[in-house]
């Protein structure tokens, strides 16, 4: 069985065909995003930083400033995507810089600890059969007292979590068991999530049992990724991932974009048969929605005039109106009206409580309004009758109805 990782578990979960691209097809992009390349570059720089501190020497920010420049400098490219237009590369530079400068002064002089490792890569044990198994790579360990670690990770993402979200986190968890294997002898381990656009850190610990259910959590996981594999069902999944995603032009739901894209830098805009069918249904949609919104507005002008030949009807004492080859029949009649659950609650609730308490209830069908007013009608029942109409009033109705005018002989 492979060996997993939590990014390449979490790249599953978040779309099950990256993974297919990513790890079962091995497909590789040139593509790289501004994000994780500000993420790499400040990592870097931090981890020059300790470096140096954990060989006992304490370094001047200038100096770790600089070497994060010359990083940057050094690996810049035209080809790294900035998704969000309203930005440039300068203000992710800035921020990278920013992170730096507020890292190296409130932890200087970095005597919170010793520093064991940087960047050190981990091996998770999910199981004693040593069948499922997980790497990882902890950006720092410290040792904080006998038997006491921290394990850092450093975050340059743009929005800080809840304590209660970090709690649950399970890359620093699994790390935690790494680490435990891997120096034994460990009393406690904290983990320290560390967002440094914010100049704050996240702390959190976990119990055996917790680690435990977490051993169980990802064996399950791997579990369900290996019978994805062994199917071929990896369905893709749409999310706002999908804007830093690399494998958009192949992928089934984006791949038709790039596609007439494609035609369409290399001729203009050419015909793609997919493409017509799809304006040809848009346009279908408009003409729909507008012959909707016109049938609704004809509707209510309908309802108008209906209202309209009602009181023309009420005032003249008449009961037929008549035009050109229509008439109008104008018709009152008293009707029950029934509370519905919506509108009146309260009294549905001790309608419905009346009758399932009496025998009408299986004639109605369960609850059948028009049932039930046919036996309003009728004479028998007169006490539940009686206790039926405090809830149940009536009013009365006008109805118009059109009719072929019927000329005299």
């Amino acid at each position: 069985m492979p060996t997993y990782s939590h990014s390449k578990i979490g790249t599953f979960e978040s779309c099950p065909q990256k993974y297919k691209f990513q790890y079962v097809d091995r497909i590789r992009s040139d593509i790289e995003f501004v994000e994780p390349f500000l993420g790499d570059r400040v990592h870097e720089a931090l981890q020059k930083l300790y470096d140096l501190v954990r060989h006992g020497r304490i370094p001047d920010e200038q100096l770790i400033l600089d070497y994060y420049e010359k990083q940057w400098a050094a690996h810049w490219n035209d080809g790294v995507r900035i998704v969000k237009p309203d930005l440039r590369a300068e203000d992710y530079r800035n921020v990278g810089r920013n992170c730096l400068q507020d890292h190296y002064r409130h932890y200087h002089p970095f005597h919170q600890g010793i520093v064991v490792a940087l960047e050190m890569k981990i091996s998770i044990s999910l199981d004693r059969a040593g069948q499922f198994k997980m790497i990882g790579f902890i950006d720092r360990v410290d040792k904080t007292g006998d038997g006491v670690f921290e394990i850092h990770d450093y975050k340059t993402s743009q929005s800080l979590p809840s304590q209660e979200e970090k709690d649950r986190d399970r890359q620093l968890a699994l790390y935690e068991i790494g680490l435990r294997d891997y120096f034994g002898g460990v009393n406690r381990v904290a983990l320290v999530w560390q967002y440094l656009r914010f100049d704050h850190e996240i702390r959190s610990q976990h119990t055996e049992k917790e680690l435990d259910e977490l051993r169980a959590q990802m064996i399950a996981k791997i579990q369900e990724i290996e019978a994805a594999t062994a199917t071929g069902n990896f369905p893709p999944r749409e999310s706002n991932l999908c804007n830093w995603c690399e494998h958009r032009p192949i992928c089934p739901i984006w791949k038709h974009l790039y596609t007439v894209a494609e035609k369409a830098a290399q001729a203009g805009p050419l015909p793609d048969d997919g493409a017509v069918l799809v304006n040809q249904l848009a346009d279908l949609e408009r003409q729909r929605m507008e012959l909707t919104r016109q049938t609704e507005e004809l509707k209510a002008e309908q309802e108008r005039i209906q209202e309209a030949i009602i009181q023309y009807a009420r005032a003249h004492g008449i009961e037929r109106v008549f035009g050109a080859d229509r008439q109008a029949v104008v018709r009152r009649k008293t009707e029950w009206v029934i509370p519905t659950k919506s509108a009146q609650p309260d009294e549905y609730e001790q309608m419905v409580a009346l009758l399932r308490r009496s025998p009408l209830w299986a004639e109605l069908t369960d609850f059948s309004s028009a049932k039930l007013k046919e036996w309003l009608d009728k004479p028998q029942g007169q006490s539940l009758r009686a206790q039926l109409r405090a809830l149940i009033k009536q009013e009365e109705q006008w109805r118009v109805s059109l009719r072929k005018k019927q000329d005299e002989e």
